[in-house]
């Protein structure tokens, strides 16, 4: 009997467990690895922040989905990789073996450039859980009257979702008062998208009075943040949101990886080096075909990787994902206002945002368990 290991539970694994229980594979033993029992859904996340929704909303129990699809689920870490002997290792000190093997453990948020700053705080955006946690505190400490001003740097889709919805959160949902400006080394806001959304984005910034400094990287000192040639900013709490940066794990498993440490893989989502191994989301990187690190991306991903697992685990031909730079993306800008961006347009207002919510709920309820359990 062969064994698939599943490491992590991002979005793509999530698709592969839905569709392991509609279809499990015959002489296979499926194993999950997570180090929670929620998996969280990035689409939700600045809803979250924004409140509109609950914490558990934008959870998934992984438990459940695990035992609906015929999976062992281990609450553990993975902290290294040895492809030879087709061995994880986790954190407790298991060793797990596999005959096929598939990463999807998201990514860590960038190193900070310069020195700790003492005096403000500076938060990662990355983890997602230590950020929340985080945002519960800041939200407590604007309450008290200790907190207003903050700052969000980075001035892609993560960014300006932060942005946005923080400052309506801290200036319309907590009846708190927080001046928030959004730094960007680029000169437009998101500019993986085209140009009509990112000058839709900056409009919405600024009639929700959210300040911009566009073209300026940020660096850290011990007197706080500064940005290039603009001096320091005025800021008591900086959330980074600066990108993504690969697990420092993956760079030591022998695996081929991509000049930052992402698992290379080919249109297949398949180790370069391993075949046995797949990989997708954020820890994956495709040189042929550069992705964005994103969590459309990621589920759209999921299909493809669940049907090539299975392929692979019947020996059969693998499908190739097919990326479109053009595919739908929202953003979900707080207060039930979203902007939407597709093909070069962009859209805005509270219906795209209702479009937005019946899209992430339909996700949702995929993973559900069955009514009547």
């Amino acid at each position: 009997m062969k064994r698939l290991v599943l490491v992590g539970g991002g979005h793509s694994h999530l698709l592969v467990l839905d569709r392991l229980r509609r279809r499990p594979p015959a002489h296979a033993e499926i194993v999950l690895v997570n180090p929670a029992p929620l998996a969280v859904y990035s689409g939700m996340i600045p809803g979250l922040i924004a409140g509109e929704y609950e914490y558990r909303a934008c959870h998934i129990a992984l438990a459940p989905l695990a035992a609906a699809a015929g999976a062992c689920f281990i609450v553990d870490r993975a902290i290294a990789l040895d492809p030879s002997r087709r061995q994880v290792i986790l954190q407790g000190g298991r060793l797990l073996e596999y005959d096929l093997l598939s990463l999807d453990i998201g990514s860590d948020s960038p190193p900070i450039p310069g020195e700790p700053a003492d005096a403000i705080e500076i938060v990662p955006a990355k983890p997602m859980e230590p950020f929340l946690q985080t945002m519960q505190a800041l939200w407590a400490r604007a309450r008290k009257g200790g907190l207003n001003r903050m700052a969000v740097v980075g001035g892609g889709a993560a960014g300006v979702e932060l942005a946005l919805a923080l400052h309506y959160r801290m200036n319309r949902a907590s009846g708190t008062r927080v001046a928030m400006a959004l730094v960007s080394d680029a000169h437009r806001l998101v500019p993986e998208r085209g140009a009509a959304t990112g000058q839709a984005v900056q409009r919405l910034c600024r009639r929700r009075g959210v300040a911009l400094v566009l073209g300026a990287p940020a660096d850290v000192s011990f007197r706080g943040v500064t940005v290039g040639g603009q001096g320091t900013l005025d800021a008591q709490a900086v959330i980074w949101a600066t990108g993504a940066a690969a697990a420092q794990w993956i760079r030591n498993t022998g695996l081929a990886t991509d000049a930052q440490g992402f698992v290379a893989i080919n249109g297949s989502l398949q180790s370069r080096s391993h075949p046995e191994v797949f990989a997708a989301g954020d820890c994956a990187s495709n040189a042929d075909t550069p992705w964005p690190k994103s969590g459309v991306l990621a589920v759209r991903q999921g299909p493809v990787l669940a049907a090539n697992l299975l392929r692979a685990l019947a020996g059969h031909p693998l499908d190739a994902f097919r990326f479109s730079p053009h595919a739908l993306a929202i953003l979900n800008c707080g207060g039930r206002y979203a902007l939407a961006s597709w093909r070069g347009a962009a859209l805005e207002g509270r219906w795209v945002w209702r479009w937005k919510h019946g899209l992430d709920r339909r996700f949702m309820r995929r993973f559900e368990p069955p009514r009547g359990r």
